[in-house]
């Protein structure tokens, strides 16, 4: 393999990267994931622990998704692996389901709320069609 392809391989994989981290963080941010752990705790002073935590979390699990790393751990520490994933999902669809409801505050202050449904059904189709073509469509997993 010439050096001209392995760089340009290094380039898209960097640039698709950038890509996935900074719509993951823009997720987070928007959501307000680490601001919601810290009111909920009450502790403001460990913000940056929460935010270096949830930095460190996507760090290494890239790494050893791209690694391709293989840990044997035994069968006492995989349900606490598991109840920390849950409370991570949960989390995540709690701070959704409070977009939803800015999403209907803002349609009733814009006035129209009779067309939210064409929004949400947009959403839901949205998901569904991209759900698809990522999974029917090779080349795109």
């Amino acid at each position: 393999m010439k050096w001209e392809s392995m760089l340009l391989e290094v380039l898209i994989g960097l640039a698709g990267g950038l890509v996935v981290g900074g719509g993951l963080s823009t997720l987070f941010i928007a959501l307000g994931i680490a601001p919601r752990l810290v009111s909920l705790s009450g502790k403001k002073k460990h913000m940056f622990l929460v935010k270096l935590s949830i930095l460190a979390g996507a760090f290494l699990s890239s790494l050893v998704y791209v690694m391709d790393l293989r840990f044997s751990i035994g069968k006492f520490a995989l349900p606490v692996i598991a109840l920390f994933m849950g409370i991570f999902v949960g989390m995540l669809a709690s701070a959704l389901a409070e977009v939803l409801d800015v999403l209907y505050i803002v349609a009733s202050y814009a006035g129209i709320i009779k067309f939210i449904y064409i929004l949400v059904f947009a959403i839901i189709i949205g998901k569904i069609a991209g759900s698809l073509i990522y999974w029917l469509l090779p080349g795109f997993y």
